[in-house]
């Protein structure tokens, strides 16, 4: 939550061109509770591509070798997907 929240305010103080990529998606009138399950299933399909699709990534980038030059700092970072239910 910390890191979510950490970008939630960082985009509230920042220009629309420097915000961070934060998106959310949701039935607009809710999901018939017959159908969960299927979305579920479609998360788990989905989901975990296009996170080895980023893991993949950040694992090809040089992350153990020394800082050179003009090379900035490292930085924490990373991606998070979720599924909620609320059930008000």
């Amino acid at each position: 939550m910390r890191d979510f929240i950490n970008t939630y305010e960082f985009n509230m103080d920042s220009s629309p061109g420097l915000r961070r990529f934060e998106r959310i998606v949701f039935a607009d009138n809710g999901l018939r509770q017959d159908l969960i399950p299927a979305f579920n299933a479609l998360i788990r399909a989905k989901g975990p591509q296009l996170l080895n699709e980023l893991d993949n990534w950040l694992s090809a980038q040089d992350t153990k070798s020394p800082l050179r030059g003009k090379e900035s700092k490292r930085v924490n970072t990373g991606v998070g997907i979720y599924h909620f239910i609320s059930e008000d």
